[in-house]
């Protein structure tokens, strides 16, 4: 499983992060236009993230129900057909929510991926660290207990 450190944070406004955002990072902005709906799920936590009507990826992933840093492993299922996924899991499994978002993306070398979006009423920052062979495990830690 892949896995990633994330933090999330509520905003003022989308302006006033995108330059700090984009001085930390080496691309970007790239507009990500999404929608995530969230299935009941035993051991851990799914979402179906359709990008258009042929674009889409089943995520299965856990972390814990925690404020501040987590740490979280995943795995990822491309899909050809968003739609008639989510018709087949609502068949069995019980939707938990729909959230429809923009973001414009940032990236850099250093594996990190930061999110700015509009969710609903809500303005977050989403930062993700994406974790390889342990490089960045005593970094997650650090950010844990701060």
């Amino acid at each position: 499983m892949a896995r990633n450190i994330e933090i999330k944070a509520y905003i003022d406004s989308v302006e006033s992060i995108v330059p700090k955002a984009a001085a930390l990072a080496d691309t970007g902005p790239i507009e990500i236009l999404q929608e995530d709906t969230f299935f009941e799920c035993r051991n851990g936590r799914l979402k179906l993230r359709a990008f258009s009507a042929t674009e889409g990826e089943l995520i299965f992933y856990r972390r814990p129900d925690q404020a501040g840093p987590k740490e979280s492993f995943y795995l990822i299922s491309p899909t050809s057909a968003p739609d008639l996924s989510g018709r087949l899991y609502r068949w069995d499994m019980a939707r938990l929510g729909v959230f429809a978002s923009a973001a414009p993306c940032f990236s850099s070398t250093e594996h990190a991926s930061i999110s700015i979006g509009l969710r609903a009423l809500d303005t977050f920052l989403s930062w993700r660290l994406s974790c390889r062979m342990g490089k960045h495990r005593k970094s997650a830690r650090r950010l844990r207990t701060t």
